[in-house]
């Protein structure tokens, strides 16, 4: 019972230091990187929604590794992984019958922005994206994505 106790108060604490800005960036800085956070996560969706794949060239980086987990008939699973050129190559027909459009789904959270590196979810009309981005000369950068179909 006591060790619950001590879990509780450490995690309000830190709850507490976290809400004043302990240890994170002042909060004009934050406000700043969150949108354009934010604005990565958007060319990253309206490149499939838009059939823009040129949106993905500014906001995923070179290195981009995206993944998901997948059944294997019979049993089993296992890890998929896309490129970024994949990526791109996808986005361009991804919705060649127009089954999403601007009106589409596209929420976005930004859950943590620690100096350099973030990390956000994007709800979609069909699936839900994890995003870890970081910034590298000066420009946020999708470099790592999660994602599994609803």
């Amino acid at each position: 019972m006591r060790k619950g106790i001590t879990i509780v108060v450490a995690l309000v604490a830190s709850a507490s230091l976290v809400g004043l800005g302990v240890g994170s960036l002042p909060q004009e800085d934050v406000g700043e990187d969150r949108q354009l956070i934010e604005a990565a996560v958007l060319n990253y969706i309206n490149s499939y929604y838009q059939t823009r794949p040129e949106l993905l060239e500014e906001s995923v980086h070179p290195n981009l590794k995206k993944r998901n987990i997948r059944s294997v008939e019979g049993g089993g699973q296992y890890l998929n992984e896309m490129t970024r050129s994949q990526l791109i190559a996808l986005a361009a027909v991804v919705n060649a019958d127009g089954r999403w459009t601007d009106s589409s789904r596209k929420d976005v959270i930004v859950y943590d922005i620690d100096g350099e590196i973030a990390s956000a979810k994007l709800i979609a009309e069909n699936w839900v994206d994890y995003f870890h981005l970081a910034r590298i000369d000066g420009q946020w950068m999708i470099v790592n994505v999660l994602w599994a179909g609803r």
